[in-house]
């Protein structure tokens, strides 16, 4: 039943998310033109091209962001929540459902910008030039940092990947919570959002104060000095990936309770 209800969701944003992209990349592709026949004349046409171009690129964040409230919203949390509630499913698949279709967005929507900024600004001699220029990057990259890069990238799309989780769960929350008030939910969901953002950040700091001084008197700032700076890099990333998924599973299990147990959809 999960991968119906993914199936579903991905057909229901998709519709919005398509036609953003093939719009960015259409007057990516006419901008590029432009400034290939000719690059020193800057023309009205051009000028329209252009403006749509920001504005879809910057549309394209909003809306990503827009979608993944709007999606818990309306669709769980709204009027169409008397019918996803009464499917076979659990709460909590209806949970994983909306999370990975929106961290798929959120990816798909970053990848595309990126790309479309590059082939604004790259040139064919940097296109050419790219296979050598990546392979001294990965080399000066092992050498500074005596780790293999592909190591360190991996680390690091997992560091994004357990945020971008805990920042969209956050919101989740958020909005469950909200919906506990019986008017005035949205503006509920916001001052549960500031609510949760103020208690995650005062526990996080609690706890590394804790630790920090139980630690203090075992010779563990010795030992972080000592660690080279590969090693050092790693424990700072690995340290990150944990605390994104405690936050991540804490935030996932309250949503689930509150969609389970406190369901409010008046």
């Amino acid at each position: 039943m999960l991968g119906k209800l993914l199936k579903y969701e991905i057909k229901a944003t998709s519709r919005t998310f398509l036609p953003l992209f093939g719009v960015l990349l259409l007057f990516t592709l006419i901008n590029k033109l432009f400034f290939i026949i000719n690059p020193s004349h800057f023309s009205l046409p051009q000028g329209i091209s252009m403006t749509v171009y920001v504005v879809t690129l910057v549309g394209i964040i909003v809306v990503t962001l827009l979608i993944t409230i709007q999606r818990f919203y309306k669709n769980l949390l709204g009027d169409e929540g008397y019918l996803m509630f009464t499917l076979p499913v659990r709460p909590w698949q209806l949970i994983v459902s909306k999370l990975t279709v929106s961290g798929m967005w959120n990816i798909a929507s970053t990848a595309v910008a990126i790309l479309s900024v590059l082939v604004m600004v790259l040139g064919s001699a940097d296109l050419y030039a790219f296979p050598r220029v990546w392979t001294e990057m990965m080399q000066d990259m092992r050498l500074a940092m005596g780790m293999s890069p592909a190591l360190f990238f991996f680390e690091l799309a997992l560091l994004i990947l357990g945020g971008l989780a805990m920042g969209i769960m956050v919101i989740y929350l958020s909005i469950a919570l909200g919906h506990q008030l019986n008017s005035k939910k949205l503006l509920g969901s916001f001052g549960a959002f500031l609510l949760t953002t103020t208690v995650i950040q005062s526990v996080t700091t609690f706890v590394v104060w804790l630790l920090s001084k139980l630690l203090s008197g075992h010779g563990f700032g010795e030992w972080l000095n000592s660690l080279s700076f590969a090693a050092g890099t790693q424990l700072g990333m690995w340290t990150g990936i944990v605390y994104e998924i405690i936050i991540t599973a804490a935030c996932f299990a309250l949503t689930n309770w509150l969609l389970k147990k406190r369901l409010n959809l008046e």
